[in-house]
C-alpha cells in the first residue's frame, strides 16, 4: 500500500516532497511522522499510558515515581513545560525504573518505533502529548498538532483477509469483520464519527475503512480520528485534521454518549438518566477553544459514559496472581490492597518456578518450592483472604507445570509429530503414572486447605499451528490405537500427513475426550471431598478444540465444571468473545471472562473490557494478572468508578445472592413498565422464577429484561453446598487442624530436600550454617504458625 505525506509548505520542491516523503515513510511503517509548517512536526501513535513497554512499542508514563521498565527501552525525557530534557537509548544502565519527570512525562519504545522517536527527539525541543487520540507530537519548536494524511485501500466490501485495508460502502450493512482489526466510520458527509472496534455498521451515504495488518491499524488510529474531515476518491481516502474540527471531534464525542444513553435505555440498564441527561444537556453548549479544551470537555462526556455502566450487585471480580511475597506482612498488605479496590476473588497460582506452595500428599514424585520453607504462602492467603472477605481460589496448572525439574520423569512427557517434547514442556494425559500424581496432589490440596474453589489451568494441548502436532508419546499412540482400531503403520502415517489424514477427526475427538474426561473425574473428586470448593477452568478464548482439543462448552453442558474463566486477553470482551460460550450455559454454570491487564491496554480498553462482560451476559470479569493491574493503575482506576460499590460474588451465600438479583430484576422490570416480576420474593424458587421469564417471553427486550432471573437461575442451579463441607462432614476444628497438618508437611517435605534446593536462592551454596540457621528459622516459624492456630481454634 503507498502511503503520501502532504506538507504545507511554499519552497520550490514543494511537486517533489510528497513523493520522497512517501519512499522515506514507507521503510518505518510502524513510525509515521507528519511535516507540519514551520518546524517539522513528527507524530506518532502510543500504545499506552503507564502500560507494559512489549516489543515494538511506545508507551507514555506519566503521574508516576517511576516507570518500572528495564533498561532495553529509547527514552525521551520531556519536563512540565513540554521540552525534552533526556534521551536514554536502549541498554543503557539508567533507563532501568526511571524516575518521571515532575508534572512530566517519558516516552519509552522497543522496535523500530522506539528508535524512530529516540531520533526525532532533540534534546531543547519540544514534545506535546494528546491524551484524546494518544499522539505524541515532536519538534525542534512548537509542535503542530494539525495535519493531512492519505491511505489507499486495497479492496471494496470484500472479505478483510491479511494484507488487505478494505472500504465497506454499502449502506446499513456490517462489515462482518473479525475482532482483529481496527475500523473507521466516516459519514456522508465525510467526518469520521467513530473510531475502533470490528463488524460495525456502514453509515448511511458513507462507508467504513477497516484495517488488518499492523502498519494499517496504526495509520488508522494515529490519523482517522473522530471529527477528522475524509476525502475519498476511488480507493484514496485523504484525511485532515484542522482547528475546524475540534468542534467536530467534540461534537462526535457528544453523539457517541447521546447514541449511549438510548442504548442505555433500550437495554434497561439500572443508571442515573436523570443526572447524565442534565449534565449531557449543558455540555451541548460547550464550544472548545483549543487542544487541551476539548481534551478536557471529552474527559466529562467519558466520564457521563461511565456512568451509564451499571453497577451489578452481583458480580465476579477476579485477579490470576502468582505470589512473590516473601513475607506474611507483605501477603497481609497484598490482599488488603485487593480488598480496597473492589476485587472480591483472588485466583492464586499453586505452583512457581520451582515447585509447588502447597504441601504434597506421601510419596508424591513432585516437588515443594523452597519459598515453603520459610513461609506458609498458601495458609497465609487463605487467612488474610477470609479477614478482607475476598473469595479465594487455589489455581492448578494441569499439563504444564514447574512440579518437577526439567528432565526428570521426561517419559512422561507429551511427544510432538517430530518425536520431540518442543519448546513447551507438557505431560501426557494418556499417561497413568503421572495423570495418578497429579490427581493425588489435587486430592491433597481439596483436603489440607480450606479454599473457596479450585481452578484448572493448562488443561489442553499446546497450539496446533498446522505443523507440529501433539500427542505421539507411546501412552497416548497405544490408547488411540486401542480405541479407533488403527494399525502401528495407520498411526505413523497419520503423525506424518497429520489434518489430510483419514484418521484426523478422529484424533481430535480422541484427544480432546481425554482432557473432557479428566476434567469430569476431578469433578467428582471435587464433589465428593469438597461440595463447598467450586471447580472452574481457565479456558482459550478462541480455538478451544481445533487448536487445543478443549472442549470447554461441552465441560459446561455435561456438568464437569462449574465455571468457565475465558482468557479473553488480545481479543478483549464482546459480544463476539461471549456467545461461543454463553449458549452452552442453561440453568446451571458461571461465565467469567478475561482481561489481558498486562498487554498494553489503555484506560478505556479496562473500561470498556468491565462493563461489555455485564452487557455481553457474562458474570463478571478477571483480570491477568494482579502485578499489572496495580502498576499499570487500572486498581485506582475501577476502584474510583466500576467497582467503587461491592458486589457478592457469584459463588456467595446464595441466599443473599439470590435476592440481590431479585431486587435488581424488581428494578428492571419497572424501568421497561412491567409489573410481572413484582411478585418475586426473596424466598422464590426456580419454578416462580421460571414463570415470570415465560410470561415476558415475546418482549422485544427479553433477554434483557430477565437477565437478573436468568442469573438467578444459575446461581440455584450451580450453588455449593456450606463453607467447611466435605464428604466425610469434616468439622471447623478438622479443618483447622488440617492447616496446620499441611503447614508441618511442607516444612518437612522442605527439609528433607534440602540438598537438592537450587542455587540462587539462598540455601543450596550458603554452606551449612546458613543451611542451619534456615531450617532453624523455619522451624521457629511453624511452632509460632501452630500457636498461632491453637490459639485461634480455642477462641
Amino acid at each position: 500500500m503507498a502511503l503520501l505525506l502532504w506538507k504545507r509548505t511554499e519552497t520550490s520542491f514543494k511537486r517533489w516532497f510528497p513523493f520522497v516523503a512517501a519512499l522515506f515513510f514507507a521503510a518505518l511503517p510502524l513510525c509515521a511522522g507528519v511535516r507540519a509548517a514551520g518546524n517539522e512536526t513528527y507524530i506518532y501513535h502510543a500504545d499506552s499510558v503507564n502500560g507494559t513497554r512489549w516489543a515494538d512499542t511506545l508507551v507514555v508514563y506519566r503521574g508516576l515515581e517511576k516507570d518500572g521498565q528495564n533498561e532495553w527501552g529509547y527514552n525521551v525525557l520531556v519536563d512540565g513545560a513540554g521540552v525534552v530534557i533526556g534521551k536514554i537509548p536502549a541498554g543503557d544502565a539508567k533507563g532501568k525504573n526511571l524516575a518521571v519527570p515532575q508534572d512530566g512525562l517519558i516516552i519509552s519504545g522497543t522496535g523500530d518505533i522506539g528508535k524512530e522517536v529516540y531520533a526525532r527527539a532533540e534534546i531543547g525541543g519540544k514534545a506535546f502529548f494528546d491524551d484524546y487520540s494518544m499522539n505524541v507530537y515532536l519538534s525542534a519548536g512548537e509542535p503542530d498538532p494539525y495535519y493531512t494524511y492519505a491511505v489507499r485501500a486495497t479492496h471494496f466490501n470484500g472479505v478483510r483477509y491479511a494484507g488487505r485495508l478494505v472500504i465497506y460502502d454499502r449502506s446499513g450493512e456490517r462489515t462482518g469483520t473479525n475482532v482483529y482489526g481496527y475500523e473507521v466510520c466516516v459519514s456522508g458527509e465525510g467526518r469520521i464519527i467513530s473510531a475502533g472496534g470490528n463488524d460495525n455498521l456502514v453509515p448511511q451515504g458513507g462507508y467504513v475503512l477497516s484495517a488488518i495488518e499492523p502498519a494499517d491499524r496504526t495509520a488508522l488510529r494515529t490519523y482517522f480520528q473522530v471529527g477528522a474531515h475524509c476525502e475519498r476518491n476511488g480507493l484514496d481516502v485523504t484525511v485532515t485534521y484542522d482547528r475546524d474540527c475540534l468542534e467536530a471531534t467534540f461534537g462526535g464525542e457528544l453523539a457517541l454518549l447521546s447514541q449511549e444513553i438510548q442504548k442505555a435505555k433500550d437495554q434497561l440498564r439500572l443508571v442515573d438518566y436523570d443526572s447524565v441527561s442534565g449534565r449531557y444537556e449543558a455540555l451541548l453548549e460547550e464550544k472548545p477553544r483549543d487542544i487541551p479544551h476539548r481534551n478536557a470537555l471529552i474527559s466529562e462526556v467519558k466520564a457521563l459514559t461511565a456512568e451509564l455502566i451499571e453497577r451489578r450487585t452481583v458480580e465476579v471480580r477476579a485477579v490470576w496472581y502468582r505470589p512473590t511475597e516473601t513475607a506474611a506482612a507483605q501477603i497481609a498488605e497484598t490482599v488488603a490492597e485487593m480488598a480496597k479496590c473492589g476485587i472480591n476473588e483472588l485466583v492464586l497460582d499453586a505452583t512457581v518456578k520451582d515447585g509447588s506452595l502447597a504441601s504434597l500428599p506421601e510419596g508424591s514424585p513432585f516437588r515443594v518450592s523452597p519459598v515453603t520453607r520459610r513461609l506458609d504462602v498458601i495458609g497465609e492467603y487463605i487467612a488474610q483472604c477470609r479477614e478482607q472477605g475476598i473469595r479465594i481460589t487455589l489455581l492448578v496448572p494441569v499439563m504444564s507445570n514447574n512440579l518437577l525439574a526439567a528432565g526428570k520423569h521426561s517419559e512422561w512427557y507429551l511427544l510432538r509429530s517430530d518425536g520431540t517434547a518442543g519448546d513447551e514442556r507438557f505431560y501426557s494425559p494418556a499417561n497413568s503414572e503421572y495423570r495418578s500424581a497429579f490427581t493425588d496432589y489435587v486430592k491433597h490440596i481439596l483436603t489440607h486447605y480450606d479454599i473457596d474453589g479450585l481452578q484448572l489451568d493448562f488443561i489442553r494441548y499446546p497450539y496446533y499451528d498446522g505443523s507440529a502436532d501433539y500427542g505421539y508419546d507411546a501412552a497416548s499412540a497405544a490408547a488411540f490405537c486401542e480405541r479407533s482400531g488403527c494399525s502401528d503403520e495407520d498411526f505413523e502415517e497419520l503423525r506424518v500427513r497429520q489434518s489430510s489424514h483419514r484418521l484426523w477427526n478422529e484424533w481430535q475427538s480422541f484427544k480432546c475426550g481425554l482432557i473432557s474426561g479428566w476434567v469430569e473425574e476431578i469433578y467428582g473428586i471435587c464433589s465428593g471431598l469438597r461440595p463447598d470448593t467450586a471447580l472452574s477452568a481457565a479456558v482459550a478464548a478462541t480455538g478451544g478444540v481445533r487448536a487445543y482439543c478443549q472442549d470447554a462448552a461441552e465441560w459446561v453442558r455435561g456438568g464437569y465444571v462449574d465455571a468457565l474463566y475465558v482468557m479473553s486477553y488480545a481479543e478483549g470482551v464482546n459480544e463476539q468473545s461471549t456467545s461461543p460460550f454463553k449458549k452452552a450455559f442453561s440453568e446451571t454454570g458461571c461465565l467469567v471472562m478475561g482481561c489481558g491487564a498486562y498487554l498494553s491496554l489503555t484506560e478505556s480498553d479496562v473500561l470498556s473490557d468491565t462493563s461489555s462482560s455485564g452487557l455481553c451476559f457474562a458474570d463478571g470479569i478477571s483480570y491477568f494478572e494482579w502485578s499489572a493491574y496495580k502498576a499499570h493503575g487500572f486498581a485506582d482506576l475501577l476502584e474510583g468508578t466500576l467497582f467503587s460499590g461491592s458486589a457478592l460474588h457469584f459463588f456467595g451465600d446464595t441466599a443473599e445472592v439470590r435476592s440481590a438479583l431479585i431486587e435488581s430484576a424488581k428494578a428492571r422490570f419497572a424501568l421497561a413498565g412491567k409489573t410481572d416480576a413484582g411478585t418475586l420474593t426473596a424466598e422464590s424458587g426456580a419454578e416462580e422464577i421460571r414463570a415470570v421469564m415465560h410470561r415476558v417471553r415475546d418482549e422485544r427486550n427479553y433477554a434483557y429484561l430477565t437477565q437478573d432471573l436468568e442469573r438467578a437461575l444459575r446461581v440455584i442451579g450451580t450453588a455449593k453446598a456450606p463453607r467447611g463441607s466435605n464428604g466425610s462432614e469434616q468439622s471447623a476444628d478438622e479443618a483447622s487442624d488440617a492447616q496446620e497438618s499441611a503447614a508441618e508437611e511442607i516444612s518437612e517435605q522442605t527439609s528433607e530436600s534440602a540438598e537438592s534446593v537450587p542455587s540462587g536462592t539462598g540455601f543450596g551454596n550458603g554452606g551449612k550454617i546458613a543451611l542451619a540457621a534456615g531450617i532453624f528459622c523455619a522451624a521457629v516459624a511453624v511452632c509460632a504458625a501452630v500457636i498461632v492456630l491453637v490459639k485461634k481454634k480455642k477462641k
